[in-house]
């Protein structure tokens, strides 16, 4: 497992997946296009794709109804050249708002991809008006049986409305992206937004995933320690779907558990555990209300700016001789964070892995060191500590 600690880097790998959205946006107008025009355009006869198959003969032309034909007729036809510009525009108004994303700022590339969004929503609001066009069109006519050719007409409405929903997710992801550049170290509170979105859409599959033996093992170890010092009252933090929580509740704990993704709460709740959202900056309870805390891998979402104000907030909710738990993966000898790139969640999760030493140091300045080892499995260096406040 890696992370990048430059904030180009950091800007370039969450850049990479929002243009996941934006390359599927114009896919989607393409094939819209493609599915509705190639074969007009492959006959020859735009006006074919335009306005369906013209069954009237010349002289039905010729009757009385020729006037007010040709007027209805005349908003669902156009040339090729008409017709490729015009559906061209979405294709191509989201490629350059996707190559703004690749390139430009935040703020930028969301509004250039909102402009976007705009005129795909124009062109299938344009498409509707077609489609009514040529509804009038036959119920003027008197034509009956054409009804597939008035649904193919509403098809171009399905697909741009479906690109501008693709497009507009991309957006709103890229908006919510945390702030990087020149602003300096990342913060916490620029890290929430997407942490919490990852989290809510990943809930029920982080649910039913099975535990590591060596987690469970640690676990157990921290309940013995629990049992030998008397504590009977914790709270879990970044508590997740609430499983480690229910643990030591069925364990004879009293166990409130806490989590910034209100998917992540329900998902508690449905175990009966008493569960709350919350971000560690904003844990609100009383101080020395807690026997002991339990974090496991999620401290590791702090970035190293905010480390200290976590730890100091754990530090007042427990009582003094009060158990800590603090479970992270980490680095041998050096300390890096930011967006995960390899990351199975959307937005990618911030990360911070830090040095046996520099995770330490931060621990020492609140707490008291009461164990510290290092697991070694499946590919992570997880670092263990144990933690006492003061007495």
């Amino acid at each position: 497992m890696a992370a990048v600690d430059q904030v180009g880097e950091r800007q370039a790998m969450l850049r990479r997946r929002y243009l996941r959205w934006w390359l599927a946006a114009p896919a989607t107008c393409l094939l819209s296009f493609l599915f509705l025009w190639l074969p007009a355009f492959v006959a020859g006869d735009a006006g074919v794709a335009c306005g369906g198959p013209l069954s009237l003969s010349p002289s039905e032309m010729k009757s009385g109804l020729e006037r007010k034909w040709e007027r209805l007729r005349e908003p669902v036809t156009s040339t090729f050249e008409q017709v490729l510009v015009f559906n061209a525009l979405p294709s191509v108004s989201a490629l350059l708002s996707g190559a703004f994303a690749a390139r430009a700022g935040r703020r930028l590339s969301t509004a250039v991809g909102a402009l976007a969004v705009s005129v795909m929503l124009v062109v299938a609001l344009d498409w509707m008006y077609l489609a009514l066009g040529y509804y009038r069109l036959l119920n003027c006519a008197g034509w009956d049986g054409e009804l597939p050719w008035l649904l193919w007409h509403l098809l171009p409405v399905l697909g741009y409305s479906s690109a501008a929903v693709l497009l507009a997710v991309g957006v709103v992801a890229r908006w919510r992206s945390p702030r990087s550049g020149g602003s300096g170290p990342v913060r916490y509170d620029e890290v929430i937004g997407p942490l919490r979105t990852a989290y809510d859409d990943g809930a029920r599959q982080r649910d039913v995933m099975g535990k590591a033996p060596w987690k469970l093992a640690e676990r157990e170890a921290f309940l013995k320690r629990l049992n030998g010092h008397g504590c009977r009252r914790l709270l879990e933090v970044g508590a997740g779907s609430g499983q480690d929580s229910a643990y030591f509740q069925e364990n004879g704990l009293e166990v409130v558990a806490v989590d910034l993704s209100p998917a992540m709460v329900a998902l508690c709740r449905e175990k009966g555990i008493e569960a709350y959202v919350m971000d560690f900056l904003g844990l609100d309870f009383a101080a020395g209300s807690f026997d002991a805390v339990y974090a496991l891998n999620c401290l590791l979402h702090v970035p190293n700016r905010d480390l200290a104000a976590v730890l100091d907030a754990i530090h007042a909710l427990m009582r003094p001789g009060g158990l800590f738990f603090l479970g992270v993966y980490g680095l041998a000898d050096t300390t890096e964070e930011g967006p995960f790139e390899g990351d199975d969640h959307y937005p990618p999760r911030f990360f911070s892995f830090r040095s046996d030493e520099r995770l330490q140091e931060y621990a020492r300045k609140a707490f008291e060191i009461v164990d510290f080892h290092v697991v070694e499995a499946g590919g992570h260096r997880f670092q263990s500590l144990t933690l006492q406040r003061a007495v």
